[in-house]
């Protein structure tokens, strides 16, 4: 099941429509949990910024690594083995400044994440 995480709403896409899914259970991966994950961030535009297929798999340990903020929120919603789109605005993302490599300033990027452990 794929998740569509905007500013922290739920959406569970259900045929052609998103339903919006409110006090959803499905917490697991907290603070200091080490997260292993395969992603593709993109502009809004459909830009492709970074990718694991070109980097390899992403470790983070969620709350202490260096990430989006918008991100690290995110990966806090999702258990193992997880899919979600996260639409991150610029003020959880990079900012006025961007990261001056592939994301330009005041950017919304959208992170396609899938969960492959957390520990």
């Amino acid at each position: 099941m794929k998740w569509l995480i905007l500013t922290g709403t739920l959406f569970r896409k259900t045929g052609k429509e998103s339903k919006t899914i409110s006090n959803a259970k499905i917490l697991s991966c907290l603070n200091h949990d080490r997260v292993v994950m395969t992603f593709e961030c993109s502009l809004l535009d459909g830009t492709k910024c970074y990718s694991s297929n070109v980097l390899g798999p992403k470790e983070v340990i969620v709350g202490k690594s260096v990430m989006e903020q918008g991100l690290n929120e995110g990966l806090r919603l999702l258990k193992p083995g997880a899919e979600a789109i996260f639409i991150i605005p610029p003020f959880l993302a990079y900012g006025f400044v961007g990261d001056r490599k592939m994301i330009p300033s005041r950017a919304v990027i959208v992170y396609y994440v899938n969960i492959l452990q957390a520990k």
